[in-house]
């Protein structure tokens, strides 16, 4: 549901919770065969960056991928 305190961030918040019932929606990264390198904002207020950034980073990991390196500002 659209929250007007927050704005489009609203949107991405909503569709992380209901991703497991939508997953063929989700990028499949764990399919990379090179290094990936991520950069995000941590106050970012249009989108949860980070947040999204350390999901991708541990479906990696957990699929025994490549390194992921992470910037988190």
């Amino acid at each position: 549901a659209w929250d007007n305190a927050i704005g489009l961030f609203s949107l991405y918040e909503n569709g992380l919770k209901a991703v497991a019932d939508h997953p063929d929606t989700v990028i499949p990264v764990e399919k990379i065969k090179g290094r990936v390198l991520l950069i995000c904002g941590e106050m970012d207020s249009l989108w949860p960056s980070c947040e999204m950034s350390r999901q991708v980073r541990a479906r990696v990991a957990a699929a025994g991928g490549q390194d992921v390196d992470l910037l988190a500002y």
